[in-house]
């Protein structure tokens, strides 16, 4: 089998020029070997992603990592029902749904209304609930946070998230 991560954008495009460059050898050599350092940067990526999972599960007093992500709302509508009934099929309102992974200390869920704005206010949000869990459960924080979240500046990847986390 393959791998179970879907392939990124960049592999993509090296494929392409890869392929699209057959019959020029200086040029197809150049994106095997780009893409020969990209994915050799995602293995470092990912290795430290697990290397700081790893702490966060044998040191919980000193480290906190978390993984926080949304899913696609589409597949997702309240109520659900064990059994669908012609009075029940056609009811179903749309439910934002994110998840994050405490990594060595459990999974939080969470579902959110369709009209609710989405952004750095609900990434704050749903940070700030599994802060204050953990501060309940355990009396404090741990000093280091490792923290991944999807690449977006809109709701992730901003000052407004910076400053919330100092």
């Amino acid at each position: 089998g393959g791998s179970p991560f879907a392939l990124c954008v960049t592999c993509e495009e090296l494929d392409d020029l890869e392929r699209k460059h057959r019959n020029n050898p200086a040029r197809r050599e150049a994106a095997i070997r780009d893409k020969k350092e990209h994915i050799a940067l995602v293995n470092a990526e990912r290795q430290a992603y697990y290397d700081n999972r790893a702490a966060a599960c044998k040191d919980p007093e000193n480290f906190l990592s978390l993984i926080v992500d949304g899913a696609d709302q589409s597949s997702f509508g309240l109520p659900h029902f064990y059994r669908k009934t012609k009075e029940t099929s056609g009811i179903k309102i749309p439910t934002k749904l994110y998840g994050v992974i405490s990594h060595g200390r459990g999974s939080y869920a969470y579902t959110v209304p369709p009209n609710a704005p989405t952004g750095v206010n609900l990434t704050v949000e749903i940070l700030h609930r599994v802060f204050q869990h953990v501060l309940e459960t355990e009396g404090r924080l741990p000093k280091t946070l490792f923290l991944q979240l999807d690449n977006t500046t809109g709701q992730n990847k901003n000052n407004y998230l910076l400053a919330f986390l100092s």
